[in-house]
């Protein structure tokens, strides 16, 4: 496949139509339709309906877009390597929520001040779905905590996050019998289980709660107990109404690590994994 054709392919998907991607890859319509066509010809696909306010990926589209992605960024490795390693393009990088709102701000702007020709686009979503945009190409690398398939990726612990079990500050149940917790991925919500269950004890009550926010202002008004690295707290305005007890060993510390698919470390990986290990960010 010629990858000026999948340069415009991907333009065309992310971009929801033609116009935007012509704008995007300055390019006039009529070769972007042109490229987009003799693709479908070749494939012998399809890749997009056309509707009243754009165009959206067919069945085809979509399964092509990850492959798309990931050989445009081993042609961008391969030009970086010719060119002597110097990280460029597009870094798109994911994050649990927690770690984007601790520990992300100041290593990305170092990042981009220090390769001005890297751009970043990081996306914040639950561990299962980063993981899931890891191996099909659409992330070059995320933050997770928890269990990693090893034989699949290749990472590297990067925080060390201390935790804490939070509830409200005029409470003082020893063991809180309701938790608001994320997702069944979520690593905290595997910890809170583990602990129990190692002192021969159940929570009674689970309600699942869509952020740490939403979390955090459920706990102020009394709605339950979460866990959580300690840090979150202090994002929160209304940080007086809330306790944090420190959790105990070896249940303590929750590993955070930076991963990408094996194989594929590139340079701007490892301008991230340096700068991180340099601190130079602080």
């Amino acid at each position: 496949m010629d990858l000026r054709d999948l340069e415009v392919f991907v333009a065309v998907a992310e971009e929801g139509g033609v116009v935007k991607a012509a704008d995007r890859l300055g390019r006039v319509q009529s070769a972007i339709t042109a490229r987009i066509k003799g693709l479908e010809a070749d494939l012998g696909q399809p890749l997009f309906r056309r509707e009243a306010r754009g165009m959206r990926s067919t069945p085809a589209g979509e399964e092509l877009l990850g492959y798309a992605k990931r050989l445009l960024d081993l042609a961008a490795e391969a030009r970086v390597a010719v060119a002597g390693g110097v990280p460029r393009g597009t870094f798109r990088l994911g994050s649990m929520e927690s770690t984007a709102a601790m520990r992300l701000a100041a290593p990305l702007t170092a990042l981009g001040q220090s390769y001005p020709e890297v751009e970043i686009a990081l996306s914040v979503e639950r561990p299962e779905i980063l993981l899931a945009r890891l191996r099909d190409g659409a992330l070059e690398a995320a933050f997770l905590a928890g269990d990693i398939d090893e034989a699949a990726f290749e990472s590297v612990s990067v925080f060390r996050e201390p935790m804490a079990l939070v509830l409200r500050a005029d409470l003082s149940a020893a063991r809180p019998e309701r938790f608001l917790v994320f997702g069944l991925d979520c690593p905290n919500r595997a910890r809170l289980m583990d602990w129990y269950a190692s002192e021969g004890i159940s929570p009674k009550q689970i309600v699942e709660i869509g952020s740490y926010h939403a979390m955090l202002g459920s706990i102020a008004i009394g709605l339950g107990a979460g866990l959580m690295p300690e840090g979150m707290l202090e994002t929160y305005p209304d940080r007086a109404r809330l306790e944090a007890r420190p959790l105990p060993e070896p249940f303590r510390y929750l590993d955070v690590r930076l991963v990408w698919r094996a194989g594929m470390h590139s340079p701007k990986i490892a301008a991230l994994l340096d700068l991180l290990a340099s601190g130079r960010y602080a």
